[in-house]
C-alpha cells in the first residue's frame, strides 16, 4: 500500500523531469541559434569572396588599356561601388619598370551591428 509520503516523491520526480527537459531544450535552442548565426556569417563571407574574385576576373578578362579607358582601374587610386549590401573598393599599385600591377579588392558589409571586411590581393603582369 502507498502512503501519502510516497505519492509526494512521484510528484517531485515528475517536476524534476520537467525541469531537466526544459533546461536541455533551452541549451539546444541556444546551440541552434548560434549555428544559424555562424551559417549566416559563412554565407556573407562566401558572397564577399565571390564578389572580390568577380572584380579580379573582370579586370583579367580585358586588356589593361581597355580597363584604364573604361575607368575600371585607376593607377594609384581607388574605384568602388556597391552590390546589394556589399560595398567594394578596388585599389591599384603600379610598378612601372617591371610592368606589374598589384590589385587589392576590399569588400565590406554590415553584420550584427559591426562592419565586416574581406580583402583579396592579386598581381598582374601588364604587357600591352
Amino acid at each position: 500500500m502507498r502512503t501519502a509520503k510516497s505519492k509526494g516523491y512521484v510528484l517531485l520526480d515528475a517536476l524534476m523531469a520537467i525541469l531537466f527537459f526544459s533546461l536541455s531544450f533551452a541549451v539546444l535552442f541556444g546551440l541552434t541559434e548560434s549555428a544559424v548565426r555562424e551559417t549566416e556569417h559563412a554565407q556573407d563571407l562566401t558572397q564577399a569572396a565571390n564578389l572580390a574574385q568577380k572584380k579580379i576576373e573582370e579586370l583579367a578578362a580585358k586588356p589593361w588599356s581597355q580597363n584604364l579607358a573604361q575607368g575600371l582601374v585607376v593607377p594609384g587610386e581607388s574605384v568602388g561601388g556597391q552590390e546589394g549590401k556589399f560595398q567594394w573598393s578596388l585599389n591599384s599599385e603600379w610598378e612601372v619598370p617591371s610592368s606589374l600591377i598589384y590589385i587589392n579588392v576590399l569588400v565590406s558589409w554590415p553584420e550584427q551591428g559591426k562592419a565586416r571586411t574581406y580583402n583579396l590581393r592579386s598581381v598582374f603582369y601588364v604587357d600591352d
